[in-house]
């Protein structure tokens, strides 16, 4: 099923890629490296920007810097979204903090206006991003690699937390603070150079890993050329969040000044669907926070900024573990329920919100459509639903998105 799904999705992919890659015309890319160490909606914090130039399939150059680089040389005076001032006391929004819609799209086009505002010097044509657990996925292939002058074996086990290390502690044994992030751009020279040179029996093994990237939202692509973005989009590697005529639900988490604690943060999401008294559908969503890590340079408590995305005219019936009040509005054809939590570490913390799904669904058949937030790493998933009396239920992970139906 694997082979297949990457056949079909590359043929599909053909129609935009020899243009894609630089042929015949050359092409220049914002890149965007979203850490999802440190979770942020459309997949992680931009620490590092790039841009990534083809021609004729190959890589004419690719340069990358820290994004405070650029983010420090201007005087911001758009405002931030409301939570980043309630809860970090931070006003100016700056090209780190663009990707702030779950919609990769619509992240995209705000991250190349940061970008352009802020006196980015490149015309690009769209964006490509990726998380760290994409390299990690390509280093499982290509096996370790070193940067000269530097110390570090990078392997997929220890890729993110030796990057870490070196960008937050190491550093000033080898460059000024301004240039802590060089590492990734040599890095990434010495990986795409591997990942080209992978005898032929691998190559199929490389296309599965990209292809899974997308389904698993570790890489994106957003394309300027509204006719080629189509195609991506049919590819399903753009990253947007999803139409769905029936049940449907999106839970996005937005690590707030948390360091690096998402990787020690385990989380479990229960749905359930059942009927209250007057006959109407209610959905009852349960996202359980077991935060494993402790005080130190890396993790800290957890704070987010959580969304849930539902289908649009849901109406909120309660909500229990949050720690603010709950902001209702609507985005990108759903409903929306924003709320701020907070978990310890060494502690398991639930948040329960029960809202009433609007009537259109009540005569339908059953289905529903569970999203995964981009950069997230397989979440518990447990699904009950109760129908018009038919029942179903399902256990499984959040690892890409998930669809489930009652016959």
């Amino acid at each position: 099923p694997l082979v297949q799904k990457t056949v079909d999705k590359l043929i599909l992919a053909s129609q935009v890629l020899p243009q894609m890659l630089g042929y015949p015309e050359e092409k220049t890319y914002l890149f965007l490296f979203q850490n999802n160490m440190e979770l942020r909606p459309a997949g992680g914090f931009i620490g590092t920007y790039g841009i990534l130039k083809l021609k004729n399939g190959g890589i004419l150059s690719f340069v990358t810097d820290d994004v405070y680089n650029l983010d420090k040389e201007y005087d911001s005076k758009v405002p931030t979204p409301q939570p980043f001032q309630d809860y970090n006391k931070r006003f100016e929004w700056y090209f780190r903090d663009s990707n702030w819609s779950p919609d990769f799209p619509t992240a995209a086009e705000k991250a190349q206006w940061f970008y352009r505002l802020e006196g980015g010097p490149e015309n690009v044509e769209g964006v490509i991003a990726i998380t760290p657990t994409f390299i990690e996925r390509i280093l499982a292939l290509t096996g370790p690699i070193s940067v000269p002058d530097y110390p570090y074996e990078f392997t997929s086990e220890n890729f993110s937390d030796q990057l870490e290390f070196h960008v937050e502690q190491n550093f000033y044994k080898f460059e000024e603070k301004a240039q802590r992030k060089n590492i990734i751009g040599d890095f990434g020279d010495i990986l795409i150079a591997h990942a080209l040179s992978l005898p032929k029996d691998k190559l199929l093994t490389l296309f599965n890993i990209v292809v899974e990237g997308f389904s698993e939202k570790h890489a994106f692509v957003y394309l300027n050329d509204s006719e080629m973005q189509k195609v991506i989009s049919q590819s399903d590697w753009d990253g947007r969040v999803k139409a769905a005529a029936r049940d449907y639900f999106l839970y996005v988490d937005c690590n707030l000044a948390s360091l690096k604690s998402d990787p020690y943060v385990k989380r479990t999401i229960d749905y359930s669907v059942s009927w209250d008294g007057k006959n109407n559908p209610i959905a009852r969503l349960t996202m359980t926070y077991n935060h494993t890590g402790e005080f130190n340079w890396r993790t800290t408590r957890y704070r987010t900024y959580a969304r849930v995305y539902a289908p649009e005219g849901s109406a909120l019936v309660k909500i229990t573990g949050n720690e603010s009040d709950v902001a209702v509005s609507e985005e990108l054809g759903k409903t929306v329920f924003g709320f701020f939590k907070v978990t310890e570490p060494q502690t398991e913390e639930s948040v329960i919100l029960e809202y009433k799904l609007p009537m259109r669904l009540a005569k339908q058949p059953y289905s529903l459509y569970a999203q995964k937030q981009a950069g997230t790493v397989r979440h518990q998933l447990n699904v009950n639903i109760d129908w018009n009396g038919r029942t179903a239920e399902w256990k499984t992970d959040l690892n890409e998105d998930r669809e489930f139906q009652i016959n």
